[in-house]
């Protein structure tokens, strides 16, 4: 269906329209583990959102090729989307999706242990990086408590 609506907002010329589907899917290719597919379709819906200046949506697709990336364990490509999409989220004062995004990225700091994660993140958020670092500390803390 997602292909079918595609299909007809590239017939109709319709390019904005195009962007919802190509991230659909996405996230089934995703779903199926065809993460080659899965960044093409993120990526040709990113291309579009920001051809038309969709900030928010720009940030909805980073955090999904932020994920993307994390499954294939390519931890600087997530870090690299997933700071896009916090930085977009914190200027839209969307407070849910930036907590969505620190948890994220503190799992990836986790992995890595790379402290520019916690730099870049500490100058997102205007704080520093050691309330950054006990703020991930908290959130792995409480992920291996559920």
């Amino acid at each position: 269906h997602y292909q079918q609506a595609l299909d007809i907002h590239i017939e109709f010329g319709d390019r904005y329209e195009q962007a919802g589907p190509y991230h659909q899917l996405g996230s089934v290719a995703e779903e199926f583990r065809e993460f080659e597919q899965a960044q093409h379709h993120y990526q040709q819906a990113l291309d579009i959102y920001i051809e038309f200046n969709d900030r928010y949506s720009q940030a909805r697709t980073y955090g999904q090729l932020g994920l993307l990336a994390e499954a294939q364990d390519d931890y600087e490509q997530a870090r690299h989307h997933l700071q896009q999409a916090l930085a977009i989220f914190v200027e839209f004062k969307d407070d849910h999706s930036v907590g969505m995004a620190l948890q994220i990225l503190a799992r990836i700091y986790q992995t890595t242990q790379d402290t520019g994660i916690l730099t870049d993140v500490a100058e997102c958020l205007n704080t520093t990086v050691e309330a950054v670092k006990q703020l991930f500390e908290k959130q792995n803390d409480d992920s291996q408590n559920e």
